[in-house]
């Protein structure tokens, strides 16, 4: 009830307003060579229903410049460890969100 005196239109603001669609992307291959690299939600986009988006944005960062780093900046190297180290974790993270989606819907 407390919220209801500031909120006077609700129902019509509800109503009105459009809704998006959740969607979770899937990409494959997360690079190419040493020209391209996918990270954060360009790799793994998920709903926002398990709250860790950011964080698997940010390891996504660490990870990348920890292997980059490794491999002596050598990107092509880097890139596909990058890849085969990261893509299942991303994977996951994502399928964990929709899972918590479909739970609580």
């Amino acid at each position: 009830p407390d919220a209801v005196s500031v909120m006077p239109n609700y129902i019509q603001n509800f109503t009105e307003n459009p809704t998006c669609p959740l969607v979770q992307v899937k990409v494959s291959p997360w690079g190419y060579k040493d020209k391209i690299v996918l990270v954060g939600d360009a790799a793994h986009a998920m709903v926002p229903f398990y709250g860790q988006g950011m964080n698997a944005a940010f390891e996504d960062c660490l990870l990348l410049d920890e292997i980059t780093e490794g491999c002596k900046n050598d990107l092509r190297k880097a890139v596909a460890k990058f890849v085969k180290e990261r893509e299942p974790a991303g994977r996951a993270i994502a399928q964990l969100s929709m899972g918590n989606y479909l739970e609580m819907r």
